[in-house]
C-alpha cells in the first residue's frame, strides 16, 4: 500500500483478494479501497478504526469494513492476532448488484446468519491452510497459481454464498443526508493523508500539510483526530513505520538508512517508535525473523 487508496488487486479467477493473519503487535495504517472487506478473527484481539471510530476487535468477532470506509489496525507489541480477511472485487459486486453504490452492509443481531458467515470464512481458510504449503509470518497473500486443481471454483461458490447472505441479511440503505455531510470531510481527508503518503520521508510537520490546504493548525488538530481516530503525529509515524517494516523484512539495509529512508529525524527515534509498536528493536525483529523463516 503506497497511497491512501490501496488499489485491490485481484486475479482472473477469484474476484476476491484473501489474506490468511497471523501477526504478532504492528499496524496497518489508516487507508480505503472500493473493495468491500470481511474478518473473521480466529483468535487474539486488535483495535480497528473505522471512519474515526475504534472498534476493540475480539476472538470470534466477525468485521464489515464497507466499500470507502477509512480504517486501520493496530496491534498491541505485545498482542497476537489469526484469522481472515477477504476483500471482495468492487467490481464483482457492482455487477452483481447495481444499487451496490446507495446500501452498505451493517452486522446485527442475526446469530444464524452470522454464523453462517464465518463458517464460509472458515471454511475457506482451512481450504488454503490445507492447499497451501507457503506461510509468512506477517500474512499470505493467496494467487491463483497457489490453488491446486480446480479449488478457484469452490473458492468463488463461497464467495457468492457471502454475497448472497450479506444482501439478503445485513444490507442497509444509507442515509443520503448524512453520507453526503460525511463524504465530504472524508473525501477531505482522503486527500490530505494521500498527501502525507507522498511525502512522509520528508520533514512533515502539521503546520505545513494546514497550511498547504488552507486550513489553520488547530482545525486540521482537532479534525484529523475525529475522522481519523489518531492524531496527526501518529499517523505519520505509522506510515514511515509501515514503510520501514517492509524495508526492514525484505532488505538488508542497516538499521540507520532505514531509518532515514522513511522519515525519521534520527535512528534513535525509529528505534524508540519502533519498539513502542513491536515490541522489540528493529534489528532483534530482523534476527527473530531470520531465525523464523530459516
Amino acid at each position: 500500500m503506497r497511497y491512501l487508496h490501496e488499489i485491490v488487486e485481484m486475479n482472473e479467477n477469484i474476484p476476491a483478494k484473501i489474506i490468511i493473519h497471523n501477526k504478532f503487535g504492528g499496524n496497518i495504517p489508516t487507508h480505503w479501497h472500493k473493495a468491500l472487506e470481511l474478518t473473521y478473527l480466529t483468535d487474539g484481539n486488535f483495535s480497528c478504526y473505522i471512519n474515526g471510530k475504534c472498534n476493540n476487535i475480539c476472538k470470534n468477532d466477525l468485521i464489515i469494513i464497507n466499500s470507502g470506509d477509512i480504517h486501520g489496525i493496530n496491534i498491541k507489541a505485545e498482542d497476537s492476532s489469526s484469522g481472515i480477511t477477504i476483500m471482495i472485487s468492487y467490481a464483482f459486486l457492482k455487477h452483481n448488484y447495481n444499487g451496490i453504490d446507495n446500501i452498505e452492509f451493517i452486522i446485527n443481531n442475526n446469530e444464524l446468519m452470522k454464523e453462517s458467515l464465518k463458517k464460509l470464512l472458515c471454511d475457506l481458510l482451512n481450504m488454503y491452510k490445507n492447499k497451501i504449503e507457503q506461510t509468512t509470518l506477517d500474512f499470505n497473500l493467496i494467487s491463483k497459481d497457489q490453488l491446486c486443481g480446480f479449488y478457484y471454483l469452490k473458492v468463488k461458490s463461497i464467495i457468492y454464498e457471502i454475497l448472497f447472505i450479506l444482501l439478503t441479511y445485513f444490507k442497509v440503505n444509507k442515509d443520503i443526508n448524512i453520507t453526503i455531510k460525511s463524504q465530504k470531510y472524508i473525501d477531505r481527508f482522503k486527500k490530505i493523508t494521500q498527501y502525507i503518503e507522498q511525502n512522509y520521508k520528508e520533514n512533515l510537520i502539521l503546520a505545513d500539510v494546514a497550511n498547504y490546504y488552507g486550513l489553520s493548525r488547530e482545525h486540521l488538530a482537532r479534525s484529523f483526530k475525529k475522522y481519523m481516530g489518531i492524531t496527526f503525529s501518529d499517523y505519520l509515524n505509522s506510515i514511515r513505520l509501515y514503510n520501514a517494516y517492509r524495508q526492514l523484512v525484505t532488505t538488508d539495509y542497516s538499521i540507520t538508512q532505514i531509518g532515514l529512508d522513511n522519515g525519521f529525524p534520527n535512528v534513535a527515534s525509529f528505534i524508540s517508535k519502533f519498539k513502542a509498536v513491536y515490541g522489540q528493536t528493529p534489528n532483534k525483529y530482523r534476527y527473530n525473523i531470520k531465525n523464523i523463516t530459516n
